[in-house]
């Protein structure tokens, strides 16, 4: 303890006997990439050779922008050390005596960190101070005051106790890790982008009364989430906060929660219920989005309670198939799409993808299809016809195109390629290839007009060069060529 407290006297004096110009002379204090404090002596305040101590920072400012240029900390009289625990820290408040902990060098898996070391307190976690660690269960202080961005990111962590006074929760501070649960404390103001993201067995979450705010994708993918509830003090659920937590049945929003920004529940494909609050002004596009068969809508398997006369009860009626409600197939506000189909060689009876109001209909429930031509190769069609409360008709049209090949053995040579494919006969005129050079982007389509014909060589390439290759079946019927989707994507390089 002597050895620390002479270092900290000899700091704080050759701070004192720096001398002192006419004007103002700024003096940057850098203390190292994880903290930093910035001290500005006026000149014309003191006299000259008088100690000066170093203007007090506030402790929100425990991080600032010269913590990416810091220099040798021993150049800026910075103090960092090890203790006997294996906890390293660094100076950032010389005034108030604070530190943040910027590592562990030790064997436990189960941490508590001091609330001071010697005559300071800890205030604060480095950024990815424990990144990547095996640690398994940590007790921070009630002196903790800020994590660091990707604190724990990674780390093998299963439980953490955050303490009392943790005031800011960095970007990505626990994301990736083991956490069951996580209690956030009345203390906690600022939740950063990411702050629990991809946390796979974060199963419960409570939130105190001091945050107003959960930033973007805060609880992305925690995917054992079931239920969540949101307090009065939140104002805003930014974008994505709760994207992809698709095991999420139950969201209650409490009375004073006014934006739901978009993709905010996004993808949460097992949200049963929402319950929205008259303070809710701002619904944004999205909010509540699935994604099926290629079309986003409101997630068809949620119901939404709200207070009649209020925003969410209008935007729920606007944005929602509302129970009782009906739709016209005729209307444009009906999204209806009938994908493409593979030749199987007997008649093809294809879903469509019928979205009205943001809602998938159900078939034989909402509505029936008959269809027509819809056995060989070409265009088909299908009526959908409205059943039920539901009414209107629309005619759609699909193709049913060749079934597809892939390459079997790609030999680069010098400035060449051989290609070899597998055979496809059946309904099939011949074959496309086409050959994109990476470097340049510039690509070229190259015809086989006999399915019988498995095997070409591409000459005058560019050698030791990087080329994507595909490959796709053609049927020409009369005037018409109909084309099977492109292979996967191949890779090889010239000799």
């Amino acid at each position: 303890m002597k050895k620390w407290l002479a270092l900290l006297l000899a700091a704080l004096l050759a701070l004192g006997t720096c001398a002192l110009a006419e004007e103002s002379q700024p003096v940057e204090a850098e203390i190292g990439e994880d903290c930093a404090i910035v001290e500005d002596l006026p000149a014309d305040e003191v006299e000259a050779g008088t100690p000066v101590a170093p203007e007090e920072v506030e402790p929100d400012a425990l991080w600032t922008e010269d913590m990416e240029a810091a220099d040798d900390p021993a150049e800026a009289n910075m103090l960092s050390w090890t203790d006997s625990d294996g906890f390293s820290y660094e100076v950032i408040d010389g005034v108030n005596n604070k530190v943040c902990v910027t590592g562990y060098s030790g064997a436990l898996k189960v941490l508590s960190i001091p609330s001071k070391t010697g005559e300071f307190t800890v205030a604060a976690i480095a950024d990815n101070a424990f990144s990547g660690s095996n640690i398994t269960e940590i007790t921070l202080p009630n002196t903790l005051e800020e994590i660091g961005d990707d604190a724990f990111y990674g780390a093998a962590l299963q439980k953490v106790n955050l303490g009392k006074g943790v005031r800011t929760i960095g970007d990505g501070a626990f994301g990736e890790t083991k956490l069951t649960s996580v209690s956030l404390p009345d203390s906690l103001t600022k939740l950063e982008d990411r702050a629990f993201e991809i946390c796979e067995s974060l199963a419960s979450v409570s939130f105190g009364k001091g945050i107003s705010t959960i930033e973007r994708y805060a609880f992305f993918e925690c995917t054992a989430l079931t239920s969540v509830t949101i307090p009065g003090n939140v104002q805003t659920i930014e974008d994505g906060a709760f994207i992809g937590c698709t095991a999420l049945k139950t969201a209650t929003l409490k009375n004073g929660v006014k934006t739901i920004e978009d993709y905010a529940f996004g993808s949460c494909d097992a949200l049963e219920k929402v319950i929205l609050p008259s303070s809710v002004s701002k619904i944004e596009d999205g909010a509540f989005y699935v994604y099926v068969r290629g079309v986003n809508f409101t997630n068809p398997k949620t119901r939404f309670e709200c207070s009649a006369g209020s925003y969410a009860a209008q935007w729920v009626k606007d944005n929602t198939l509302y129970e009782g409600a009906s739709v016209n197939l005729e209307q444009s506000d009906c999204y209806i799409e009938l994908a493409n189909q593979t030749y199987t060689g007997k008649a093809i009876k294809p879903d469509p993808v019928i979205v009205c109001r943001n809602r998938m209909l159900v078939r034989d429930v909402d509505y029936s299809v008959t269809y027509k031509n819809n056995r060989k190769i070409g265009k088909c069609t299908a009526t959908v016809t409205a059943i039920g409360p539901n009414t209107g008709a629309r005619t759609l049209e699909f193709l049913i195109v060749p079934k597809g090949t892939k390459y079997t053995r790609v030999t680069p040579g010098k400035g060449q390629l051989t290609l070899k494919w597998k055979k496809q006969n059946r309904q099939t005129t011949g074959y496309q290839l086409e050959i994109v050079n990476n470097s340049t982007e510039l690509s070229k389509t190259y015809t086989v007009k006999s399915p019988n014909t498995t095997k070409k060589v591409i000459r005058k390439l560019d050698r030791n060069a990087y080329y994507d290759i595909y490959i796709r079946t053609y049927k020409k019927i009369g005037g018409k060529y109909y084309y099977s989707e492109w292979s996967e994507v191949e890779y090889v390089t010239t000799k």
